[in-house]
């Protein structure tokens, strides 16, 4: 079984404080903890502070994972030092470095301000209650492992930063020098809920092959072949505006499918329609395409051992046969 590090990072806490009073939706904002109601009265006296603007003018785009992945460039424990410079995708994301980095002041000044480190030491022991339902939930499964043996692709380590209010999952993003596959949900721990294993083991097969997925994609998309422009063509017509967030249409229906895959084994053909019909009524029409596609894929593996990165020059070459059909 892979290892696989659950833990609370006081990054994603600091953050989630600030998108809160900022009014991010992707806050749950119906969450009924104690959590939620400590935050809420702790961090809304300082919803007027700077970088509760900063944040509000550019989270038109910096959104989805931008805002957490950020903060995996900067260290807790050094006042929020930057550990190396932003990626060009954060920048672009923000809007420009200098958004970016108007953001990153104005957050050591909103840590600063608002005593969050005393706020963060405080909820200790809920924390580590939280970690230990999650652990309890995730039991026996190993979703790394079983990721990985349908990918082909490994990692020597797993990071689950678990985030109480955050209403989504987010992969962890490139940081430079950084070997870890990572990401950051939010799950509610507290609710009574007998598919609770399954909705956490979907998350990580999800989240984790973003990391694995995502840098398979920005080639063809720096590349720019033949292939990847047919693609493209295809995928446009999905319902979520394609020329504003064209990575999330690219990364999210080759992640949802092979999720779908890995649903499909795991808790039957079911279960993996359910989440495939939701995925459609967002938008996410090509989906079962690439399912299809990826049955090619699972063959070429078992008789050649080729992995997802070997192989997706001929997916992409199926999915666009599949579509013309």
């Amino acid at each position: 079984m892979k290892k696989l590090k659950i833990l609370v990072d006081p990054r994603m806490e600091l953050l989630t404080a600030l998108q809160l009073v900022a009014g991010d939706p992707n806050i749950n904002c119906i969450s009924k903890s104690s959590y939620y109601q400590d935050m809420l009265a702790w961090f809304t006296p300082y919803q007027d502070h700077h970088a509760v603007a900063q944040y509000r003018a550019i989270n038109d785009y910096f959104c989805f994972d931008a805002p957490i992945n950020s903060m995996l460039f900067m260290d807790f424990n050094d006042e929020l030092s930057l550990t190396c410079e932003p990626s060009e995708y954060l920048c672009l994301r923000a809007g420009s470095k200098q958004n970016w980095m108007d953001l990153y002041k104005g957050l050591q000044d909103f840590a600063r301000v608002t005593a969050f480190k005393r706020f963060y030491d405080d909820h200790s022991d809920y924390y580590q209650q939280a970690i230990e339902k999650v652990t309890a939930i995730n039991g026996a499964c190993d979703p790394a492992t079983e990721l990985e043996s349908y990918i082909g692709l490994e990692a020597e380590q797993y990071t689950l930063r678990f985030s109480p209010l955050q209403n989504c999952g987010y992969a962890g993003g490139n940081v430079p020098e950084s070997r870890e596959v990572s990401c950051t949900i939010g799950f509610d721990q507290d609710e009574e809920n007998d598919r609770a294993e399954l909705c956490l083991r979907v998350y990580l097969w999800h989240e984790f092959a973003h990391v694995f997925v995502n840098p398979i994609i920005d080639d063809c998309m720096a590349q720019n072949s033949a292939d990847w422009q047919r693609f493209e063509k295809c995928i446009s017509s999905l319902n979520i505006d394609y020329q504003k967030y064209p990575e999330v249409n690219n990364y999210e229906s080759f992640i949802r499918a092979i999720t779908y895959k890995l649903n499909e084994k795991y808790y039957g053909t079911q279960e993996a329609e359910g989440i495939l019909k939701w995925d459609e009524e967002q938008g996410f029409i090509y989906v079962r395409h690439i399912v299809n596609a990826l049955d090619s894929f699972e063959t070429a593996r078992e008789k050649m051992g080729v992995n997802i990165k070997e192989y997706f020059p001929a997916l992409l070459r199926e999915i666009i046969d599949l579509s013309r059909n």
